[in-house]
């Protein structure tokens, strides 16, 4: 899984997201909260879209629910 493609889409709705106080909703595993070592390399990129969606809410003001 990539990160970059949840900071881009973030960045492109955020005029409409802002005019119209919507919200903006990533879905990841709970391999990026307790790590598999199978699944090392998926957990990691998990833990990474959920800080990236926590930080992107504490820069822009916003609430995030777990």
């Amino acid at each position: 899984m990539k990160i970059k493609p949840h900071l881009w889409l973030r960045h492109a709705a955020e005029p409409h997201l802002d005019q119209t106080g919507g919200v903006f909703i990533t879905t990841a595993s709970s391999a990026g909260v307790k790590i598999s070592g199978s699944l090392l390399a998926y957990s990691v990129t998990k833990a990474a879209q959920i800080h990236l969606t926590k930080g992107q809410a504490h820069r822009l003001g916003s609430s995030v629910s777990a």
